[in-house]
């Protein structure tokens, strides 16, 4: 089991667990998801932030300094006219669509984890979900999220994933639900409502 650690989240869950953390902006949904990676770290797991928002040194100035490695897979740079050459924790891709870059880019990443850390336990963030449907369509992000949460399953880790909900109409939403075990719901009056598996 991961305990969460989150913001108004109270709870545990099972290996292979994917969350949605959805609501309107400026509600904290960035902040929840940052906890729970930061709680993870703090206790010798590894974190991995997909980013489609920040730059890897902008991710990595956010996130917690623990005994546990953090990970960036880099959708900006590059997409942006940045270079940047990859390092053991760091990879860069052309853009937030790159399906095939982001699987080769986790699997060098948890490889990097086990082989040189030995460690298997992994909570990995898509930050954010709204993004990559704003670069490319629904067909296209599904792909890309179901490659995430199909990875997070096997591998026995936790995936949190990122989404404004006031971006996106209800039939977009509610087709991406399908893919996850779990949502948070964040409010404008700071209230958050979550529906987590147990087990």
């Amino acid at each position: 089991m991961y305990e969460l650690g989150a913001r108004g989240v109270d709870g545990r869950v099972p290996p292979g667990t994917n969350v949605l953390v959805v609501g309107p902006p400026l509600t904290g949904k960035r902040r929840i998801a940052r906890s729970i990676v930061d709680r993870g770290i703090e206790d010798g797991e590894a974190g991995v932030v997909l980013s489609t928002r920040d730059s890897a040194q902008q991710v990595r100035a956010t996130y917690a300094d623990g005994p546990g490695p953090l990970g960036v897979v880099d959708c900006v740079t590059s997409h942006i006219g940045g270079s940047a050459d990859d390092t053991e924790t760091v990879k860069y891709l052309s853009g937030p669509t790159d399906v095939r870059g982001i699987e080769q880019a986790l699997s060098e990443l948890l490889d990097h984890f086990y082989r040189d850390h030995g460690i298997d336990r992994t909570r990995i963030v898509v930050d954010s979900v709204t993004t990559l449907l704003l670069y490319s369509n629904l067909r296209r992000t599904y792909e890309i999220e179901s490659s995430i949460t199909s990875r997070v399953e096997c591998i026995g880790g936790v995936g949190v994933h990122v989404a404004e909900s006031t971006a996106h109409d209800e039939e977009t939403l509610s087709t991406l639900r399908g893919l996850f075990d779990g949502v948070i719901e964040t409010a404008v009056d700071g209230g958050v409502e979550a529906s987590l598996p147990t087990e």
